[in-house]
């Protein structure tokens, strides 16, 4: 039984999830939606470091007991920069 405070488990609950070109637009809102679903790890991918530094940050303060980490790089072109 949880507590009144506790959210109840959702269908990601406990899980790790990777979630490319999530800097911004709708694949930031996945990893919103992953987490708010029970996620406890998201990493997210993009291209675009300072957006990646913010997009971190900003899932990091929204879910504090989450662990959110970020890969720079385009998972099309390993060649691009």
């Amino acid at each position: 039984m949880t507590n009144a405070t506790q959210a109840p488990p959702g269908p990601l609950n406990g899980k790790a999830c990777l979630i490319t070109g999530s800097t911004a637009g709708i694949g930031y809102a996945i990893a919103e939606a992953f987490l708010n679903a029970g996620a406890t790890q998201v990493m997210i991918n993009g291209r675009n470091r300072a957006r990646a530094t913010d997009a971190v940050a900003k899932l990091r303060k929204a879910f504090p007991g989450a662990k959110v980490e970020v890969g720079i790089g385009n998972v099309v072109n390993g060649e691009a920069q």
